[in-house]
């Protein structure tokens, strides 16, 4: 707050030289202050006695002679005449277009020029809202025009020491200043509405008064001699048939189609747009809006109109936004109705029906004239049945079998291949895409069922939904690097031979039912998307190198898929991932992997499924059936019967706290790291398991320890089903690589694994059945000549091991049993009476093999043992050595 006698001081002054303005006697006259120029201040000697000017004329003239230089600025429709020291920019283009800036370095002051075509109304709450008077007295502020004040026409004045912002009361930066509306009113000055001119100290400080300024003789000699330069009355301007005379000051767009211009006068106000649209009758259009519709003519042309309300829906709890526009249609042509769309988001009915007496809307409309004959396609060109439309392909009506797209069509580069452009096209075989191409619009090759090669160019980014759907016989699709995009069942029901994938992002359903034999991605490519193969014919797939998530359902119905191998990098499956493949022989998950999610493999049968130790939680029906599962993560979270398979492995089970829910359910049930139930099983062991064939201890248990399970299970109400089991060691890598007869008897191996154990049940296609089977024994010589270097034996083969069945195989190294052997070596299957082992089973084997047997046989048996499997063909020079996998 400045000193009250200082403020008296200031207030005469400015009286004194508002007088100057009004016609009264000044303390000095402009020739007096002339002859002094080089030692007068820039200030009036006397300061205002009262802080209000005259409201007859705000702007203090000119009090001195200057030689000014004259400036224009046609953009801004704007002369300045500037005395000497005084300098004038224009601040740029874009945001800042026609910022004018005049400055006086010497004197300290600024004055901002800003041409502006927003209403005056606007300008002026704007302004007017940045007062902020905060109990200064030093104010000054007219709420009405001054008329005649600068350049002829009427301003408005907010003078103050205290402000905040400029047009945004938001800034908090104090800044003492003046601001002056100039009203252009009706008159032609470019496209513009009118002038707001701001005074400001270039320096100011606590105590500057912008009073001061206002009365500084170069500033006035600025404000009082710049000029507005006028413009022609209106202009014509045509748009595809249509043609219009709109006022000068109004910024217009003729486009290839359209008028477009926004309407600059107090009276009107908001855009106006002009073109044509498809159905010649008026009505039609008119009635598919809500409003109220009326009939006008205007000059030689007919129209019926509508004041159309728009309804925007929020939340149940909010009201909506309703919002007008006002359309009038006119007959153009026997195909299309002339439109002339008018909106402002701040008008409503009432304002918009002012509009159509308007007399400028009035004399727009009387002289909007139409030529259907001067209409065409907008941007289009035909090159041998190609039509393009400003680069892009529409529509192809020729009937060659090979086709190369124009790079260029008419005045267009070629960059998109459009919406249906080739839909439903059988003649076309191969087609060329050219370079400049970037985007494959939706359905653009749908249904073109003999395309068989495409050759896209190395600029395509986006490849849309359906763009390739149902295109059977695409053979060998090869994707360009430059491909980040392939939408939703782009390529649905097509495809034969190979595709190779970019490293693009695959959406849902990309390659439903589609005919590819082989599909393979480069690294980067993400198949998060839902069911993105669904029911392809695909037998090979290769993942990106690189994949962390594959999407819910993604293999879901593709039932020639055989071998999926998971790169190490997959941490996430989506749910039904492998579902309804009927048959899976050969799935590789990899460490890392977090999940087993519900429904993962729902009606698909699996061989030997290894679930790896960072999964820490397995859905609800995760699994459906399989020959083996391997669970390697005991403490994971096990859902409602989330493990269905005939053979169950699970390690450290000691560390896995059974629900009160069906967990897992088979035939048979591996305890690793369990040799006494009743203390290591934790949780609700019944509840929690339906096995009905064994439950089995690990390899190296003793015979003592099966039984204490037996009684185990008893008391918990299950059947005594313990015995010994196969450890993980031999438990085979996959069932689906041996031979085997209906009557489950083993009669060779396919594989190529360098381990030979003996499945318990395994896994085989019966037409287009997927099932699993149990294995009682092996044929004769099944496994004669093969190269494996382990061999391990379960025992309980109720049908027998056959003779010689590893024969002239010379890289056998090491033969594995379990403890059960001491109960089967020399005794026949208690219900067939078949001998398990026969006496040539081993016969034909390394003489130096390696015999392990486990070291809970009690060394009182083991010198008969060793006798024993000699009598069935080990040889005289094998060695035994016994394990522990305690």
């Amino acid at each position: 707050m400045k000193n009250q006698s200082l403020i008296c001081i200031f207030c005469a002054a400015l009286v004194l030289g508002l007088a100057a303005c009004s016609g009264k006697s000044p303390t000095s006259s402009p020739g007096t202050e002339a002859e002094t120029t080089q030692t007068e201040a820039p200030f009036v000697e006397e300061e205002p006695v009262k802080n209000e000017l005259n409201s007859t004329s705000p702007i203090p003239k000119i009090n001195k002679d200057y030689d000014l230089t004259e400036q224009i600025f046609e953009e801004e429709n704007l002369i300045l005449r500037l005395p000497k020291g005084v300098t004038a920019v224009n601040e740029g283009r874009g945001e800042n277009m026609g910022h004018i800036t005049v400055t006086d370095e010497e004197d300290g002051w600024k004055l901002m020029f800003r041409p502006d075509n927003f209403s005056l109304k606007n300008i002026i709450n704007n302004v007017s809202n940045t007062v902020i008077y905060d109990g200064n007295v030093v104010k000054t502020d007219w709420s009405k025009d001054v008329a005649g004040t600068l350049s002829g026409f009427p301003v408005r004045v907010w003078a103050n020491n205290i402000r905040k912002g400029w047009l945004h009361p938001s800034n908090e930066t104090d800044t003492p200043a003046v601001d002056i509306i100039v009203d252009y009113g009706e008159t032609l000055v470019g496209e513009w509405l009118g002038m707001h001119i701001r005074l400001e100290a270039l320096n100011p400080k606590d105590d500057t008064n912008i009073y001061h300024y206002l009365y500084n003789s170069k500033l006035r000699a600025v404000l009082n001699s710049f000029e507005c330069i006028k413009t022609p009355d209106g202009k014509e301007y045509t748009a595809n048939g249509i043609t219009a005379s709109f006022p000068a000051r109004w910024p217009v767009k003729a486009g290839e189609n359209s008028l477009v211009a926004n309407m600059h006068s107090n009276a009107l106000t908001g855009g106006i747009t002009m073109s044509t649209q498809y159905n010649p009758d008026p009505q039609h259009h008119v009635d598919q809006y809500e409003g109220e519709q009326f009939s006008r003519t205007y000059g030689s042309n007919d129209w019926i109109g509508v004041i159309a309300k728009h309804t925007f829906e929020k939340d149940e709890t909010s009201e909506p936004t309703i919002l007008y526009s006002m359309h009038l249609f006119s007959k153009f042509s026997d195909r299309m109705c002339a439109n002339v769309h008018v909106s402002n988001n701040s008008f409503g009915p009432d304002e918009f029906k002012a509009f159509l007496d308007n007399e400028q809307f009035v004399d727009l409309m009387n002289s909007v004239k139409l030529d259907p004959d001067a209409w065409h396609q907008p941007g289009t060109a035909e090159v041998n049945g190609l039509l393009s439309d400003g680069g892009s392909i529409m529509s192809y009506s020729g009937s060659e079998e090979e086709l190369t797209i124009p790079s260029v069509i008419g005045d267009y580069n070629t960059v998109y291949i459009g919406f249906n452009a080739f839909k439903d096209n059988t003649s076309i075989r191969k087609i060329v895409i050219p370079d400049g191409v970037t985007e494959i619009q939706g359905n653009a090759f749908y249904g073109c069922t003999n395309l068989e090669t495409v050759v896209l160019p190395e600029t395509l980014n986006f490849i849309y939904q359906n763009a390739f759907r149902d295109c059977p016989n695409l053979k060998d699709v090869v994707l360009p690097e430059s491909v980040s995009y392939v939408g939703f069942s782009a390529y649905e029901g097509s495809g034969t031979g190979t595709f190779k994938g970019s490293s693009a992002e695959y959406d849902s359903h990309a390659f439903d039912e589609s005919g590819f034999d082989k599909i393979s991605f480069a690294a980067g490519a993400v198949l998060s998307a839902d069911y993105i193969f669904d029911g392809a014919k695909l037998s090979e797939i290769e993942f990106p190198s690189d994949l962390k998530e594959l999407g819910m359902g993604a293999f879901v119905n593709c039932h020639n898929l055989q071998r999926i191998e998971l790169p190490e990098t997959v941490t996430t499956i989506g749910e039904s991932a492998f579902a309804s493949m009927f048959g899976l022989p050969h799935i590789t998950l990899p460490e890392g992997l977090t999940e087993i999610p519900e429904g993962c493999f729902n009606s698909t049968t699996l061989d030997t499924l290894v679930i790896p130790s960072t999964v820490t939680k397995i859905g609800d029906s995760a699994t459906f059936g399989a020959a083996c599962i391997v669970i390697l993560c005991p403490e994971a979270e096990i859902g409602e019967r989330a493990i269905q398979a005939d053979y169950v492995y699970m390690e450290d089970a000691y560390k896995h706290v059974f629900s009160d829910h069906q967990e897992l359910e088979g035939s048979c049930l591996y305890l690793d790291g369990v040799y006494d139930a009743a203390s290591q099983l934790q949780g609700h062991f019944y509840d929690a398991t339906s096995f009905s064939y064994q439950v089995y201890l690990p390899s190296d248990a003793t015979v003592e320890e099966a039984d204490a399970l037996d009684r185990f299970l008893l008391s918990i109400g299950y059947q005594d089903i313990a015995w010994i089991g196969s450890s993980r060691d031999f438990i085979p890598d996959s069932t689906f690589d041996f031979d085997c007869t209906s009557a489950g008897m083993i009669t060779g191996y396919h594989g190529n694994s360098d381990k030979l154990g003996i499945p318990n049940y395994h896994l085989y296609r019966e037409d287009d059945w997927w099932l699993t089977g149990n294995v009682y024994g092996i044929v004769d010589e099944a496994f004669k000549d093969s190269t494996f270097t382990s061999a391990y034996f379960r025992g309980q083969c109720g049908d027998g091991i056959g003779s010689r069945i590893l024969a002239g195989n010379t890289a056998l190294k090491d033969i594995w049993f379990n403890t059960s052997i001491i109960n089967e070596i020399d005794s026949d299957n208690s219900a067939s009476g078949i001998p398990h082992y026969q006496p040539d089973t081993f016969e034909g084997i390394p003489d130096d093999v390696t015999v392990h047997l486990p070291e809970a046989i009690p060394e009182d048996l083991r010198s008969g043992l060793e006798e024993s499997l000699r009598a069935h063909g080990i040889p005289t020079g094998a060695k035994f050595v016994y394990y522990s996998l305690r």
